[in-house]
């Protein structure tokens, strides 16, 4: 699947001096995927590209940090970022149904906790997607309900998510179902 996340984040010169980054849990990497999934990485500040300062990689996880290390970017006012990135076979199969499973906010991340004002996503479907439903999970990890009343919309080609006033460590999840058989598959189904 294809990624573009816009993030649009208040320097203070606090938590943001140099820039952000985008950490990435790799606790439920399938034993099909590459161990790293996350492919063709690319970032912009304000429609301009921005370099990957460093990469920090545990067992667990992986975080790109965008910036210069040297630079320190203006304070008291917002910048806008977009990170696009491509993740490999990242739709899950199983026999009733293919499964896009997405962490569309993550519900911790590991080095830097903020809070998030407004949340909006949208998932293009392929045009030969048949559409089974959706499941909005929210509010801390573990979370099994939608408690922060993440709103959904949904039409024959795409669901639009929206929420507001994450804190710390809160998140939202996704669970968009379609016929099975929408990709090739890639591994026995179970």
């Amino acid at each position: 699947i294809s990624v573009t996340e816009n993030i649009k984040v208040r320097a203070e010169g606090r938590k943001i001096k140099r820039g952000i980054y985008r950490w990435f849990s790799l606790k439920n990497v399938e034993k099909y995927q590459r161990p790293v999934p996350y492919m063709n990485l690319r970032v912009t500040r304000k429609g301009q590209p921005e370099k990957i300062a460093k990469t920090e990689k545990t067992r667990d996880s992986i975080a790109y940090y965008f910036g210069d290390k040297d630079v320190f970017i203006e304070t008291n006012t917002f910048h806008d970022y977009a990170i696009s990135y491509e993740v490999d076979k990242a739709i899950l199969q199983f026999d009733e149904s293919d499964q896009l499973y997405w962490n569309v906010i993550p519900f911790y991340w590991e080095y830097w906790k903020v809070p998030i004002k407004n949340v909006s996503a949208t998932v293009n479907f392929p045009e030969s997607a048949e559409y089974l439903g959706t499941e909005v999970f929210s509010g801390k990890f573990g979370s099994k309900a939608n408690e922060l009343d993440v709103s959904y919309s949904e039409t024959r080609s795409a669901i639009k998510l929206h929420g507001a006033n994450f804190k710390p460590e809160q998140g939202v999840t996704v669970r968009i179902k379609f016929q099975p058989e929408l990709i090739e598959s890639y591994k026995p189904r179970t």
